[in-house]
């Protein structure tokens, strides 16, 4: 897949964003110091044309992104995680060592399903998918199959069952929708 693995971050916030769109983000920012020191109808005034400028879906994903590590203001992270996605569905090492103590830390895991909390989750799925087969499955496994499974298992698991065709992606948030489906394509 083209792109995928690269984890390239953009050099700058430009490099990753449109022109057009970095311009109006300088924009916002500087209406926003504005509306810090503004009062009355002068930070009224601002308020108002901040709202329409935040209504580009552009702008708003680059103005909702968290900061970099340098301090860069909207340098989104959905690429990374795409990134992360494509990794893990489709380029899994799988390595052996370790594989007992992810194993254990699944067993763990399914400890904590008889919960107050899961039993609830557990009516609100069965509320709002009635007719899914999620209703008589769970995501984590069955305990047998956890115990006894060695990692040749899973690795042809993996491999039969993990490919494009089985997969969905769900990106939820405040983001360019057209932009999203480039970098998803461009990832996978």
């Amino acid at each position: 897949a083209a792109g995928a693995g690269t984890g390239a971050a953009p050099a700058t916030p430009q490099d990753d964003i449109d022109p057009e769109t970095w311009e109006k983000v300088q924009q916002v920012q500087a209406l926003l110091m504005q509306a810090q020191v503004a009062q009355g109808k002068q930070k009224k005034e601002l308020m108002e044309r901040l709202k329409v400028m935040l209504e580009d879906p552009d702008v708003l994903e680059v103005m909702s992104a968290p900061q970099s590590p340098d301090g860069w203001l909207g340098v989104s992270n959905v690429e990374l995680v795409l990134d992360i996605l494509c990794q893990m569905g489709l380029h899994a090492t799988l390595p052996a060592e370790g594989f007992n103590a992810e194993r254990q830390a699944v067993l763990s895991e399914m400890s904590l399903r008889g919960t107050l909390g899961s039993q609830i989750a557990r009516l609100e799925q069965q509320q709002l998918y009635p007719d899914s087969i999620i209703n008589s499955r769970e995501p984590i496994g069955k305990e047998h199959i956890i115990k006894s499974w060695t990692i040749d298992d899973v690795r042809a698991f993996y491999d039969q069952w993990y490919y494009p065709g089985n997969m969905c992606i769900y990106v939820v948030g405040n983001v360019n929708p057209r932009k999203t489906l480039e970098r998803i394509t461009r990832v996978f």
